[in-house]
Formats: C-alpha cells, structure tokens, sequence
C-alpha cells in the first residue's frame, strides 16, 4: 500500500506573518527516516489527489499548523480507515444542513474517490439537494455534531446546506456510492494538535514573539502551545538515547584528526570520532544545552564497554535513576531495532562499533554546557579548534534544524544563524574543519600565511 503525505498549505492573508513558522513546523513533523513517505506540498487538494491517483493507492492530508510525536501518525490514520472498511477517515461535522469534515486531517482512499468521480474538496456552495438519507452514530467525539461514523440510510431526502462546506461533495458522493466514512479515532486526535491558525493567529503571532510566554487553559490552542512549551523544555531536560539518522556513514572521512566537536546526540560520535584517522591524542568536546544529554554521555563513558547487545538494559538503568530527564526521539520501533536499522541489520558493524568505542573512550573529553544560538559561542568553539594541529571534525547533526528552531525562528532564518557560525569558525582557521550539519559535509583547509 502506497501513501502519499499531502501538506495542505492554504491560509487566509491574515495569517501571512506566522505561514512560514507554521509550515516549517509541520513540514518538519512529516518527515522520518522509517516509513520513507513521499510529502507532497499543496494548495488544492483536488487537483493534486487528480494528480497522484495512478502513483499512490491512499493520501494523507495534513494541513500547515499541526503539530504531532511521531510520522507513524499518518500511517495509522490510513489503518483506522482500512480497518473500518471506509474510503475516508476525517473529523466529521454535521452542521449547516448535512454533514461535511475539517482540512486539517484525513486519510481517503484515492481508488474509491476515483471511483465515484473525484468529487471536489474545495467550498462549495449553498443549495438544496436530494440524496440517499444519512445515518449517523449516536455517539460523539465532543458536543453533539461530531458523530463517530456516517453511513447510507434507506431512502433518499433533500437537504438545505447554508453556504459552501470543505467536503461536503466527498460526503454526498461517498454516501450514495454506499460508503460507510468514520471520524479520527481518540487514539490519533490525542496525538495531534492544531492550531486552527484562521481564527488564532493574532494569538500565534504572540507566542511566536514571546517563547516564554504561558496561556490560559481556556484559550482555543492551549494544547498546541503546550506542546511548543514541551519543546522548549525538552532542551533542558531531553536527551537523545539513539539516533534518527544512520549511525554508519558511506562518506568515510580520511584527513588526519586530532578534535571532535559534536553535540550530544546518541551513538553517533562514537562512530565518527572512533575511526582510524583520528589520533590517539585526540580531544573532544561533547556539547549540548541540555544537562540530561551531557549527564547521559557521561553515563556511557565512565559505565559502558561498547557493546550493543547489552545497550538496552544500559539504557534504561540510566532512565531508571534519572526520571526527571527526558529520553527524545527514541522512535516508534525500540532500542534494540533502532540500533539494527542504524547500523544495516548488519554484523560485522556492530564489531566496528565496539572497536571504534575501545578508542573513542581513551580519549580527553570535555563536556560543555553550550548555547549554539548564543552570540559568545562561535568565539568559544573557535578557541578550541585553534588548538588543534591536525584539524576539527565539528558534527552538528540538525541542531539548526529542530521542531523548536523551526516554529520560533522558521527554517531560513535558523539557516542564517548556522552560516554565522560556520563563517566565524572558517575565516583565517589555522588547521582542517570538516562541518558536518544534517548529513551535508563541507571542508574547510586552513588559510596558508
């Protein structure tokens, strides 16, 4: 089953100040390394789902100013619908005359809207009509209009719609086809949080302004901004037990090296700094703004022997004895698999792994509590790798690229921010740096005097 993730991207003018952010935002939580999603970015649904219908067999729309854990998210909502034998899982509203969903979620079926005709998505308009009765559940999700599925009833009737719904012509089609279309689940809707940017983005602009800023419980996005909050938070008190990226390279770097600087994340300065052409003198700065990620480094150092067999119960003795902390990322499918896909499912890395740690740990290590987005900090890492004779490996991983960075300061301007950095370290640099941001690598031979 093939699915295709739809960003849909349409916005009022009001909301011009805060489209980006929130673009970057969810454009952000959309992707993943696992389930390899092709995310097609949209301003008219109907005309993109005529577009892929021979290419994907299912699409899920995603509207910009969601905020959601985890990519799996999507391939669940399909499965909510597959496993409900229905064409369409949406958020279901009955008001206006008939029944109509919100753009801000939904997974269809693109054979079945095919099937009956591709109705459009988009407003329609106000009118009456005469169609199969539609029965509903006596249930709801909140108030009274939100019913947990539709179906064909027996017989037709007119209904009067008030003005153009989003859906409204899916519905009817889907329902005289004799479709049965059910509502997201609770277990999908407590995953994920919308802004609702068209009626709040007065509120958005505030807290984009303000970081710090708290909000009543009462106010329509609490539980979004909540979520932003935890971000923020998470910076304190999160760390990376594994990685989101391969830990294996096919890019081997070969210059000599004598520094490492990389941020916090995982395993994977292990398996950079370990390799063959790094010297045995080499120093290394572990840096992260969050404590947890440096405690946790630490942790592995001075009580691990690099084995990825026993990383699991490694793992979750230092989770035990630090329940404040926050373990990020760790990923739908586990330690142990995780580990597996981040080293090939293949053996021979795992005994490369080990071999790169018994070096690695003999190291001189630094650990710092460090601000990447701090005007002091492109001196600081600029102090360290002046020292060096060889040259610097600095691994940044996406620390320019974060959910967090993202929303506050959107995707173009933390590139600015990274460009700073990267253009302090490289004017008149005495020795070898060798970035590494995102899986781009770009290096940098000293300026000859």
């Amino acid at each position: 089953m093939k699915i295709a993730a739809i960003h849909y991207t349409k916005l009022p003018p009001e909301c011009d100040n805060i489209k980006q952010n929130l673009f970057d935002l969810t454009e952000f939580r959309m992707q993943g390394p696992l389930h390899n999603l092709e995310i097609i970015v949209s301003d008219n649904i109907s005309n993109t789902l005529k577009s892929i219908t021979d290419k994907f067999d299912w699409a899920v729309i995603v509207a910009t100013g969601n905020y959601f854990h985890q990519q799996k998210l999507i391939i669940d909502t399909v499965e909510h619908a597959v496993k409900n034998n229905s064409p369409l899982a949406c958020h279901i509203i009955q008001k206006g005359g008939y029944f109509y969903f919100h753009p801000q979620w939904f997974a269809i079926d693109l054979k079945a809207w095919r099937s009956v005709g591709n109705p459009r998505f988009e407003d329609s308009r106000g009118y009456t009509f005469t169609t199969t009765i539609v029965d509903r559940s006596v249930e709801n999700f909140h108030d009274e209009y939100t019913p947990h599925w539709i179906r064909p009833g027996t017989g037709e009737t007119s209904y009067t719609i008030d003005h153009g719904y989003y859906g409204t012509e899916v519905v009817k089609s889907f329902i005289e086809a004799g479709y049965t279309i059910v509502n997201i689940p609770n277990e999908i809707r407590y995953e994920k949080f919308y802004s609702y940017p068209e009626g709040n983005f007065k509120l958005i602009e505030q807290i984009i302004a303000d970081p710090d800023s708290s909000l009543p419980e009462q106010t329509p996005i609490y539980w979004f901004h909540e979520q932003i909050r935890m971000l923020k938070k998470n910076l304190d008190i999160g760390y990376y037990p594994v990685n989101t990226e391969k830990i294996i390279s096919d890019r081997p770097i070969n210059e000599p090296l004598d520094c490492f600087i990389g941020v916090c994340g995982g395993l994977k300065p292990v398996y950079l700094a370990g390799a063959d052409n790094y010297a045995e003198d080499t120093t290394v700065y572990l840096i992260d703004v969050s404590t947890a990620a440096l405690e946790y480094q630490k942790y592995l150092i001075e009580n691990w022997d690099g084995n990825l067999k026993n990383f699991q119960t490694l793992f979750e003795t230092f989770r035990n004895n630090h329940p404040n902390y926050r373990p990020t990322y760790l990923g739908e499918i586990g330690i142990t698999a995780n580990l597996a896909w981040s080293l090939n499912n293949e053996e021979s890395e795992y005994e490369e792994f080990r071999k790169r740690w018994q070096k690695y740990k003999k190291y001189k290590f630094n650990f710092v509590n460090i601000n990447l987005l701090e005007e002091e900090t492109p001196r600081t890492l600029r102090s360290w790798t002046d020292q060096s004779k060889l040259g610097t490996y600095l691994w940044l991983s996406n620390s320019f690229y974060m959910d967090y960075l993202t929303f506050y300061r959107t995707r173009a301007g933390s590139k600015k921010l990274e460009e700073t950095l990267h253009r302090h370290l490289i004017t008149d640099n005495k020795s070898l740096i060798i970035f590494d941001s995102c899986g781009s690598i770009t290096k940098h031979y000293s300026v000859p005097k």
